[in-house]
């Protein structure tokens, strides 16, 4: 995202994935109702995840 506002809800398309934004979380793990451009911040609601966590016990 470069500008604007990300709301919980909107819709969110990211490469061939879509999804609404579910679940907006910042660096300490706390709900977010939105993000600007420069929030870090994981979103949950994409139809797939492309890179997925390697398993760190292999």
């Amino acid at each position: 995202m470069q500008e604007g506002k990300l709301n919980k809800g909107d819709l969110l398309v990211v490469g061939e994935e879509t999804g609404r934004a579910r679940l907006l979380l910042n660096e300490n793990s706390e709900q977010l109702d939105f993000a600007i451009p420069s929030m870090p911040v994981r979103i949950y609601g994409l139809s797939r995840t492309k890179y997925r966590r390697r398993d760190e016990s292999n």
